[in-house]
């Protein structure tokens, strides 16, 4: 805009009418630029007119005045015009009061016209009363500077107890401050007003007429009328703020306290940063506050799950749909894995919206996942696999690998011994331990059918030390309602490292081997069950035929002629078949465990003696001696003596011409030793001479020996054959003595 030119009253121009105008006239665009001033501007100002066009307010409008720009202009542009009093400098740094109004113009854009008119004109008083009017809703305290108070509002009478007429005059410090001495020191050393310490909004002590003090905030200016300085105070009672405050700072603690005090971890992130941890974080973390606090909150992030964290605490702080709980794994001091449930929150902190997250540290339930996982995995391979050895490899390796112990064995019973199968760890070698000893936790666990957890295995003093360096161990039985088959051992180099959730996760594995072993027992009967049918068949269709052949050639041969010795070889014939099916009677019963004879003490030597007396009704002229004490078997009568006269029967009808039995007392067993000079069992033989229908030589069923190691199993013993020197075979028979 152009300096106004056009014509006003009386032939006057409009620039003469604005230079006769009381008061300095600006016209400023919204932005602050002079593009007008009057006269009076340069005599208010000590600026020329050409000085402050183009810009100029920055030089007359002091710093701390300048945040009221924005409101004036927002005030003109609402209302189209203003009124405020404010503070303006002068060429020479002075500052003046004044009174300003302002007009919004609009000549194609938008103009602000300013009068400016000086206070420092007016009557003192009249001056005073304009510059209180715009703090008048606060305790307003004028001064000179010499300290007395020359102004005294309605608010400062009602704050502080004093009327004017008893405060007017006085020294401010003696009556309103707390520590009076101490700013009556401080303006009596000030060179000027500017420079005493409380200058600026301060808090301090101040006094009422009554004594009481209160915290106060004063906002302190300092202003010239004529030549003389004032110092004008605004005093704002902030007692009921500070308790306020105080309270506020109160409930902030106790949720402070209540937030150190919670197990779960907290942690609090604004702009990314972390800006607050609890207690647990620290002991779970293993972080100090001081090493996370500022940090991006990624720092605690595994890298596979940053990208999908950091878009769903975006997404949350921006106010869009995302998810508030998952679980993700978070990486701890030490770059070690913990698995956490997360809960993330919007929140107001300090001011300012925050992510506040709830951490619960699921590391022990995810550990227990993967483990439970792992068991039903081996559960699932265990039907699948046909030996028993396949079965412990499958338990022995997932003990080892995903429940993680460092040292697992197992052992079966066997007989009067539990003897180690399979192991993984710094076990010593393969052992036997005697069952009937007081020493070893996998006896007491056999003896007890239960487990036992050994927390420090220095101070066990039934441990044997079957590992080196284990310090806490861990046995429970193989077992069934119906029998122990063994133990799992399971040993760490940690005292009392093995946990109740760890034990009972053994317990199972020890359950399902046990059912698994016994539902591959069964199988394999039920397999044998089937070769015994085919057994049967076998008797009839082949073994039975002979005697039969026999019976019916003989029979025809007496249609021709009777002679006595046809029907000697008919009575002979029919003995065999009744035999053949006596045994395959008793072989179907053993398999089929359907033996319905009566458990007793048996007197061994008693029952051996009594076949001894047969056989050699059977077989005259032979030799059989029996040697040894009687002992006592718990076992079936009618059983022992099918035993040993199928052994004695087999010696002499395979060459053998003499037979010693031999009784001894081994432990909890009893051994006897049935001494042939036969023809003798070769070394590759020897095991498979048990089986059905495997024949030594000429004569008999192949039944005989299948039958004997049958007894011999269902009295939970042992049965092997040894070499006889010079000539013949040695069967040794182990069976469990009467307790």
């Amino acid at each position: 805009m152009a300096k106004p030119s056009g014509r006003g009253l009386d032939g006057h121009t409009i620039a003469e009418i604005l230079d006769s105008i009381e008061g300095a006239v600006f016209i400023e665009d919204l932005k602050g630029n002079v593009v007008y001033a009057n006269k009076k501007v340069e005599d208010l100002y000590g600026y020329t007119v050409d000085e402050l066009l183009g810009g100029g307010l920055e030089k007359i409008i002091p710093e701390e005045e300048r945040q009221k720009v924005g409101g004036v202009v927002a005030e003109l542009l609402k209302h189209g015009k203003t009124r405020f009093l404010a503070y303006n400098v002068t060429k020479k740094r002075e500052k003046i009061p004044v009174e300003i109004y302002a007009n919004l113009l609009e000549d194609n854009k938008k103009y602000a016209v300013i009068t400016v008119h000086d206070l420092r004109t007016r009557k003192s008083e009249e001056a005073i009363l304009q510059m209180i009017g715009e703090y008048s809703g606060e305790a307003i305290v004028v001064t000179r500077e010499d300290g007395d108070v020359v102004w005294w509002n309605r608010a400062a009478e009602k704050l502080f107890g004093y009327s004017k007429g008893e405060i007017l005059g006085k020294k401010f410090y003696d009556y309103i401050m707390a520590d009076g001495e101490k700013y009556k020191h401080l303006i009596l050393r000030a060179k000027n007003m500017e420079n005493i310490a409380f200058e600026g909004r301060i808090v301090e002590d101040m006094k009422k007429k009554s004594g009481e003090v209160f915290k106060a905030e004063i906002s302190h200016s300092v202003f010239k009328i004529g030549e003389e300085k004032y110092a004008l105070t605004v005093v704002r009672d902030i007692t009921s703020r500070l308790n306020f405050e105080k309270l506020l700072m109160e409930e902030r603690e106790k949720y402070r306290n209540l937030l150190e005090s919670m197990l779960n971890i907290v942690i609090i992130i604004q702009d990314e940063k972390i800006v607050y941890v609890n207690r647990a974080f620290e002991e779970l973390s293993g972080y100090q506050r001081d090493e996370i606090i500022g940090k991006h909150f990624t720092i605690l992030l595994d890298e596979g799950v940053k990208p999908l964290v950091i878009e769903r605490y975006r997404k949350r702080m921006y106010g869009e749909p995302a998810p508030e709980e998952y679980v993700i794994p978070v990486r701890v001091k030490g770059n070690e894995l913990m698995w956490v449930y997360i809960r993330g929150k919007k929140v107001d902190y300090d001011g300012k919206p925050a992510d506040l997250i709830s951490m619960v540290d699921i590391t022990t339930l995810k550990e227990r996942e993967t483990k439970l996982l792992a068991i039903t995995e081996m559960i699932k391979k265990l039907k699948s696999v046909k030996t028993k050895e396949e079965m412990f490899d499958i338990v022995v390796n997932t003990l080892h690998k995903d429940l993680k112990f460092e040292h697992v064995g197992i052992a079966e019973v066997r007989g009067d011994v539990i003897s180690s199968v399979v192991y993984v760890g710094n076990y010593k070698g393969m052992v036997e331990i005697p069952l009937n000893g007081d020493k070893g936790v996998s006896v007491m666990a056999v003896k007890e059918n239960r487990p036992y957890y050994i927390p420090d295995t220095k101070k066990e003093e039934r441990y044997i030390e079957g590992v080196e360096g284990a310090r806490c161990e861990y046995v429970t039985p193989i077992s069934t309602s119906e029998k122990i088959y063994g133990v799992i051992d399971v040993e760490r180099e940690k005292v009392d490292s093995i946990s109740p959730y760890d034990r009972f996760l053994v317990d199972i594995v020890a359950s399902h081997l046990a059912l698994s072993i016994e539902g591959w027992e069964d199988e394999k009967k039920l397999r044998e069950s089937k070769e015994l049918q085919e057994l049967m068949l076998h008797i009839v269709s082949h073994d039975l035929k002979t005697p039969l052949a026999v019976i019916n050639g003989y029979a025809e041969l007496i249609k021709e002629e009777m002679k006595q010795e046809y029907v000697d070889e008919i009575k002979d014939a029919v003995e065999k078949a009744i035999e053949i099916m006596d045994k395959a009677r008793l072989l179907s019963k053993l398999d089929l465990g359907m033996i319905d004879a009566q458990v007793d003490e048996i007197e061994l030597k008693k029952v051996i003696l009594e076949m001894v007396a047969l056989i050699k009704k059977r077989y005259p002229g032979v030799r059989v001696q029996v040697r040894g004490r009687n002992v006592e078997v718990i076992g079936y009568s009618i059983l022992l003596k099918e035993l040993f006269q199928n052994l004695l029967d087999n010696a002499f009808k395979y060459g053998a011409t003499n037979v010693v039995v031999r009784i001894s007392k081994k432990g909890d067993s009893v051994v006897a030793r049935v001494e042939d000079d036969g023809y003798g069992i070769s070394e590759e033989n020897r095991e498979r001479i048990f089986e059905p229908f495997v024949r030594y030589g000429a004569g008999g069923t192949g039944l005989g020996l299948s039958i004997v190691m049958r007894i011999v199993k269902l009295h939970d013993g042992k049965i092997w054959v040894e070499a006889n020197e010079p000539r013949g075979s040695v069967f040794v028979i182990e069976l469990p003595t009467a307790k």
